[in-house]
């Protein structure tokens, strides 16, 4: 197509504003073969002036591979479908659209997050286009097991912490609906007030021979919602099952983390906290602190003391009892006078009121902290206990409380929220399973 303008001359100062109106055909019109995927469709103008050049044509060099170039030339990415998704934030239980409100959560929060995909085509009576939505959370974030409206195709934690749902939605008719999936995922304990948190997700077209049929980049394909973290707390412990669920004569296995969440105070070596292992009857000494979610310890058979781990080689100590539980106190600070508290030493060498050499009949366990300075990284302690003759529907919660001490005495007594480990019920395996715990200790200047 040649443009030009009236009487052959452009007067200075003018110019020519062309629009041309062009179709992307699904078909070759000479041969009817169907036209290749992925291709791009150019578009190059060329110019020429009698009295520029000796008039010879000018090309330019517009690149339409990578968009470069100068502006004589633009681009069209030629695809069979359109394939776009939103992510949004919502209340929990909300039954209507998602309401994108939730900007600002606090650490072992909760938060609802909906994927809106769409599928478009121009192509009528177009073949079926299966399609796949891949979310990757942060290692800020958790999903919650069960929480999804349609649950993933797969769950995987990778080792840098990035959680991987993907969800397979099949074969799927352009132009129809797509389903909104909701899930929730919580928030991890130690993030620091002030990070923000930003989650993705990418949707993906492909035919039955699995070629993409949307050539867009991953970044048109590509939701994302970032919330914000504010915390007010200075020093946290979080508490959790690493097998909620387990088969009976599996050991039960906790993780005990701390964290320092402060910019400025360091928490002092040796600061206490006591670890009470599961017994019956340990509804009496809980309150609403420890989690009223949280159900009492029930079993046939106390479980075994294994040990207790220092993970990262930290620096953390223990010692051991084999009182009562029910009259040990979760305080460090206001011990009762009838417990003894043992190194493992003691208990190797035959003290008497000390725990077994093996330790095997330990009841609680006090653990004395390394200097925890703000800034440092979350360290974690692993408490194994074996339940070797464990019965179905046996439950373990534990119980882990203590006290974080600074030089000008700002911490005080925190409490981990329960963790619960049940075994399972083989003859009726939908058990609800009971998970996270926390504890926050907020400034008091």
């Amino acid at each position: 197509m040649r443009i030009r303008p009236n009487n052959q001359i452009l007067e200075e100062g003018k110019r020519i504003n062309a629009v041309v109106h062009l179709q992307a055909l699904n078909t070759d019109p000479a041969t009817g073969d169907l036209l290749p995927d992925l291709a791009i469709l150019s578009n190059f103008v060329t110019t020429r002036a009698d009295e520029l050049d000796n008039g010879s044509w000018h090309s330019g060099n517009y690149q339409p591979n990578d968009h470069s170039g100068n502006d004589d030339g633009d681009r069209l990415r030629l695809t069979r479908v359109v394939a776009r998704i939103d992510k949004k934030t919502d209340a929990p239980n909300n039954s209507v659209d998602a309401d994108n409100l939730i900007n600002t959560v606090i650490p072992e929060s909760d938060v609802t997050f909906v994927l809106e995909p769409t599928l478009t085509s121009s192509i009528i009576n177009g073949p079926d286009v299966n399609v796949t939505l891949t979310d990757t959370m942060p290692p800020e974030l958790s999903y919650i097991p069960g929480s999804a409206n349609i649950e993933p195709t797969t769950t995987t934690v990778n080792a840098d912490g990035t959680t991987v749902l993907l969800w397979d939605l099949g074969a799927r008719i352009p132009g129809q609906p797509l389903p909104s999936i909701s899930f929730q995922a919580m928030v991890r304990f130690d993030v620091m007030t002030g990070t923000p948190v930003t989650n993705r997700v990418v949707i993906d077209a492909f035919d039955d021979q699995n070629v993409p049929l949307d050539s867009s980049p991953a970044s048109q394909r590509t939701g994302s919602r970032s919330i914000n973290v504010a915390s007010d707390a200075i020093f946290s412990v979080f508490k959790e099952a690493v097998e909620p669920l387990i088969d009976p004569g599996d050991d039960i296995v906790y993780d005990l983390s701390f964290a320092n969440l402060s910019r400025n105070i360091d928490v002092l070596a040796s600061s206490q906290f006591i670890d009470i292992l599961p017994y019956v009857g340990d509804d009496t000494v809980r309150n609403s602190l420890d989690g009223a979610d949280t159900p009492p310890t029930d079993y046939s058979v106390a479980p075994t003391f294994v040990e207790i781990q220092d993970v990262h080689n930290a620096g953390f100590t223990f010692e051991y009892t084999n009182a009562a539980p029910g009259t040990i106190s979760d305080n460090p600070n206001t011990q009762n006078p009838s417990t003894t508290w043992c190194t493992s030493a003691d208990s190797i060498t035959g003290v008497t009121g000390c725990p077994l050499g093996d330790l095997s009949d330990v009841t609680a366990i006090r653990i004395f902290t390394p200097a925890i300075n703000a800034g440092d990284p979350t360290y974690k302690l692993r408490l194994v206990m074996r339940s070797s003759a464990s019965a179905d529907g046996d439950v373990y919660t534990n119980n882990f409380k203590g006290n974080p001490q600074d030089a000008d005495n700002r911490l005080g007594f925190i409490v981990a929220r329960d963790a619960t480990v049940r075994t399972r019920v083989l003859s009726a395996p939908n058990v609800v399973l009971v998970k996270r715990i926390t504890a926050i200790n907020r400034d008091r200047t």
